[in-house]
């Protein structure tokens, strides 16, 4: 069956911040698993086309998720890869992932979802390879980072 939403004109002003609840309980709950069970971040901050404001705005969220990792109960490593522009990921444990590619010239692609336990390990497999290949840092050389990269980009 198909889901289907029907706004009034007052409805539709309320969606932004319907959906900015949603997906700050939806960073919540993924940052008390990483807390939990760790995680490996795959991070390259490029923000073209945005204000200060936002860019400001993008890095002190980063910031505050690194910092909350900095007492994880497992291990959490972020690393810095270029191949990070190229999609959209979320793998949690061997449940599910999110699979969203990110804007292209020709517009947006879809994002998926997936509990089908062979492409779940599919992408573990190949997302793994790729983190092996990278240097990755704690969560504190992360944040020195990511100052370092934000200063870049302002001067662009």
């Amino acid at each position: 069956m198909r889901n289907r939403l029907l706004c009034t004109n007052a409805q539709i002003s309320q969606i932004p911040e319907l959906m900015r609840s949603l997906n700050t309980a939806k960073r919540r709950k993924l940052e008390a698993h990483a807390n939990r069970f760790g995680c490996d971040l795959v991070l390259y901050p490029t923000l073209k086309r945005l204000t200060k404001q936002r860019i400001q705005t993008r890095k002190r969220v980063l910031q505050l998720f690194l910092q909350s990792m900095q007492e994880a109960r497992a291990p959490v490593r972020v690393a810095f890869d270029k191949r990070g522009l190229d999609e959209n990921l979320i793998i949690v444990g061997d449940w599910f992932l999110v699979e969203s590619f990110t804007p292209r010239e020709e517009g947006y692609r879809h994002t998926t979802i997936t509990t089908h336990a062979p492409t779940v390990l599919k992408r573990i497999e190949a997302f793994d390879r790729q983190f092996d290949k990278c240097k990755w840092l704690s969560p504190e050389q992360a944040i020195h980072r990511l100052d370092k990269s934000f200063r870049m980009i302002r001067r662009r």
